[in-house]
């Protein structure tokens, strides 16, 4: 039959008063403790005392020499007298540790000793520790992308970050790193992995040491309560530069042999529709005709689709009005305005337009010196699509003189700087609509070979009243 040590407050019994001056090594007092001394109560004589509560018998306040001041509980356990630390008590309240010590002294009457449960619960959490820095030895590149697409850092990404590190990791890391260890990968492996990914497309090795030196980074970093995954960065000392930063905008002379070139071509409303528009390559190829409003003139782009992750309002100019109705009387009303069965690696999503590569190859790599029959267009390479986009924006600065913030923020729906969003003026949709009719009758008459009139239309100010 169990006999708790707090059943007799006064000097232990013979037979346990040799462990208990072990356990304790303290003078021992006993009073009705109140917050009050808990705060003030001295360690008597410069050594450690506990101070035993009268009201929760067995609750004790140890204060040390050193003023430091922890509960714990006292109790006597299969003849053993027992301590069981509560916690200090700068961070339990009085009240706290009565409750504490209480229901402590339950689970000594049903038999269960919590100074054993404690201990059982810390070697369950040593053998735990030890199980996971085994595994963490074992950690592959596999493993640890797994371990970084699903962090917390992970899910502040935009859709369109997430999707392309995926597409990376997949297509690219794995099949090359992806059962190595982590602490096996040297920089001369990114190094050889990334030069025979630049042999077939310099800016894809650039952009995917970019995702794999931030994988290697996160998994670099201490985490709360643990230690780093590994323990070098194999990115640390490599500096990739293959990828150079395109910065083409076309000419008008470009822009009236690409319009003649995707004429009988799979991007033939695609490209004037970007054209006229300055969408992102995605953004137009995943457009629905649901997010179409043709009586207002209006595409909103949803936040699944957009770069920004946020909806961003395209007025359709009359360029774009012309498409758009030319497509629907011979497409009729789908989903998807290109609608295609091939899955997009950019969104995952099936039943709209996949990346033209073969079309916009086709069409910028026309040589009419070697053929004058060749109708495609001679850029000295493909097609790019946001040469188009930054070709608008060019344009609408240089040639029509519209304010920087309609034309990042309004029509190429950048994520402006927090000091623009502080002090310049927001684009609304008016400015936005009258920029890109503007640059819609201009393009017609670059198209056309005429003269562009912009004199003709009222021009934007750069600060609304």
């Amino acid at each position: 039959m169990l006999a708790p040590y707090w059943r007799s407050p006064g000097v232990a019994p013979e037979e346990t008063r040799g462990a208990m001056e072990k356990d304790q090594e303290a003078e021992t007092r006993v009073l009705k403790l109140t917050p009050r001394k808990v705060r003030t109560l001295p360690a008597v004589g410069g050594r450690r005392t506990d101070w035993r509560d009268e009201i929760e018998r067995g609750l004790t306040l140890r204060v040390g020499a050193d003023g430091h001041r922890s509960y714990a509980l006292v109790y006597r356990f299969a003849g053993r007298v027992c301590r069981y630390t509560i916690d200090s008590a700068e961070d339990v309240s009085l009240a706290r540790a009565r409750a504490r010590a209480k229901a402590l002294k339950g689970q000594v009457a049903n038999g269960t000793n919590p100074m054993e449960e404690k201990r059982r619960a810390a070697a369950v959490a040593r053998v735990e520790a030890q199980r996971k820095r085994a595994e963490t030895d074992r950690l592959t590149v596999r493993g640890l992308s797994e371990l970084w697409l699903a962090s917390p850092e992970a899910k502040g990404w935009r859709p369109a970050t997430r999707r392309g590190f995926e597409r990376f990791i997949s297509a690219e890391v794995l099949p090359r790193i992806g059962a190595k260890a982590v602490e096996d990968v040297k920089a001369a492996d990114v190094a050889r992995f990334l030069d025979a990914i630049a042999e077939r497309s310099p800016s894809s090795a650039a952009r995917c040491f970019e995702v794999v030196r931030a994988m290697f980074r996160w998994a670099n970093v201490p985490r709360k309560g643990g230690a780093a995954l590994m323990t070098v960065n194999p990115c640390g000392g490599l500096r990739y530069v293959h990828k150079v930063e395109r910065e083409c905008t076309y000419t008008n002379d470009e822009l009236r042999r690409i319009f003649a070139a995707v004429n009988r071509t799979e991007v033939a409303d695609l490209v004037p529709f970007i054209a006229y528009t300055a969408a992102r390559s995605h953004e137009a190829r995943a457009a629905r005709w649901s997010d179409l409003d043709l009586e207002r003139k209006l595409w909103t782009i949803p936040p699944e689709d957009a770069k920004s992750a946020r909806p961003h309002q395209v007025p359709l100019s009359e360029g774009a009005m012309r498409v758009l109705l030319r497509m629907r009387e011979r497409t009729g009303s789908g989903d998807y305005l290109f609608s295609a069965p091939t899955k997009c690696p950019t969104c995952g999503s099936s039943g709209h337009m996949d990346r033209p590569g073969k079309a916009l190859a086709f069409v910028g790599q026309g040589d009419p010196a070697t053929d004058p029959k060749d109708k495609r267009a001679d850029l000295g390479g493909a097609l790019h699509l946001h040469d188009m986009r930054r070709t608008v924006a060019d344009r609408l600065r240089g040639d029509l003189d519209v304010p920087p913030h309609v034309v990042d923020a309004g029509v190429l729906g950048h994520e402006v700087p927090k000091l623009w969003r502080t002090y310049m003026p927001s684009a609304n949709l008016g400015e936005v609509r009258r920029a890109l009719d503007r640059w819609s009758a201009h393009l017609d008459a670059i198209v056309s070979g005429e003269t562009a009139q912009p004199a003709k239309v009222v021009p934007i100010t750069a600060v609304r009243p």
